[in-house]
């Protein structure tokens, strides 16, 4: 190691964060799930999402599809007045099943901001959060 005064570039940290910019959606999954993968995508550093998450990404996409189906499904049997159906007990349970798949791999892909922060630095935020949203401040005087 050389002596003396270092240069700027010597002493910066340029961190080498795994992925390859943002990964485009793979050919197998079909048109929604194509899109959903692009808002998970976009909502994300560029980074973010190295090759080895990215059959994770799938199947959360894959699940989020899912769900949203039975949401839908769920809703149409209850506008048809059949709320206390075993049709929509099945279907509750079935959505309830992908909602926990998807709140899963979404931590898993540490999607959620309970899932990127730990318990005490959460903390720290709220405490420092500001009391009043700039929206909400109105002139003094």
């Amino acid at each position: 190691m050389s002596r003396g005064r270092k240069s700027i570039s010597a002493l910066s940290v340029v961190p080498i964060i795994p992925g390859h910019g943002r990964p485009e959606p793979p050919r197998a999954l079909d048109r929604a799930e194509k899109a959903v993968w692009r808002e998970i995508v976009d909502a994300m550093p560029p980074n973010w999402f190295g090759s080895e998450c990215q059959p994770v990404l799938q199947r959360l996409c894959a699940q989020i599809v899912i769900s949203e189906g039975l949401e839908e499904q769920l809703r149409r049997v209850r506008a048809d007045g059949l709320a206390d159906s075993e049709r929509a007990a099945r279907l509750a349970e079935a959505h309830r099943d992908a909602a926990k798949a998807v709140n899963q791999l979404s931590q898993s892909l540490r999607l959620t901001p309970k899932s990127r922060w730990s318990a005490r630095t959460s903390e720290t935020e709220v405490m420092h959060a500001a009391k009043e949203r700039p929206w909400e401040i109105r002139a003094r005087g």
